[in-house]
């Protein structure tokens, strides 16, 4: 990644955006879980 802040984008933004993208990745993987739980849970009922 670049980081240029003369392009308008201050270096919080970037921190944040950055910090968003690492916290999507178990957000994500959590929900593909909870899918496969609840597939299993209806399976059985």
């Amino acid at each position: 990644m670049t980081v240029c802040l003369g392009e308008g984008i201050s270096r919080d933004a970037l921190l944040l955006q950055d910090f968003a993208r690492v916290l999507a990745i178990p957000m994500r993987d959590g929900c593909d879980l909870l899918d496969v739980m609840g597939r299993r849970l209806q399976a059985q009922v």
